[in-house]
């Protein structure tokens, strides 16, 4: 999903503010927030994946003006409405309604392919996607190439389980891209960023 979110590589979004001493949480609120989305997410409420979707999806200026907690309240509180754990109402007047089914158990995911495509020191490009969706692709390397650093097994894909689907196992893969094929001739030299991407992020270069 394209969004305000997805601010890798972006430029001309003002200074990063550095707060000195900074501590953990700024007011109770946010300590208590962090307290409820564990126990959600541990109690089968929602998957992390899901709320990562959830944030997504606020406009993009209350995105950039609220705290970072906020959007996960926001978030959490948008998923209890959409599967059905409380109302609006509910949460305009803190007043419980009727009770709801406790969640059901996370289903097993299907297993992957046997054998990965690609192995380390093969050549591969981040497939130029633009989902509707959930995704864990970065907007900043769709179409760039890399190099597979290193296989590290199989995984539950994100973007799926973010949609509320049964979860899949795909391979993963850390992939090297060399800044001056993310930026241009003026990156540094011996920069590069490693990111993890799923099978079906990448086709061979």
């Amino acid at each position: 999903m394209n969004g305000i979110h997805d601010m890798g590589g972006l430029q001309n979004m003002g200074p990063i503010v550095v707060e000195a001493n900074e501590p953990i949480f700024h007011a109770d609120w946010e300590r208590d927030v962090l307290g409820v989305n564990f126990a959600l997410n541990m109690s089968g409420v929602y998957t992390v994946h899901e709320l990562r979707y959830a944030i997504e999806q606020l406009p993009p200026v209350h995105y950039l003006e609220s705290p970072y907690y906020l959007h996960w309240l926001d978030g959490f509180e948008r998923l209890l409405q959409e599967k059905g754990y409380l109302t609006a109402q509910e949460l305009a007047t803190g007043q419980v309604g009727s009770a709801v089914a406790a969640p059901s158990h996370r289903p097993v995911p299907a297993p992957p392919r046997e054998v990965p495509q690609f192995k380390a020191g093969d050549r591969v490009r981040a497939r130029n996607i633009n989902p509707r969706t959930h995704t864990r692709l970065p907007r900043y390397v769709r179409g760039r190439a890399g190099t597979v650093a290193a296989g590290l097994g199989a995984l539950a894909f994100a973007d799926g389980i973010a949609q509320g689907k049964s979860p899949e196992l795909q391979h993963v893969y850390s992939v090297r891209f060399e800044a001056s094929e993310l930026w241009g001739p003026d990156s540094g030299s011996r920069d590069a960023v490693y990111i993890d991407l799923y099978e079906s992020y990448v086709e061979a270069a």
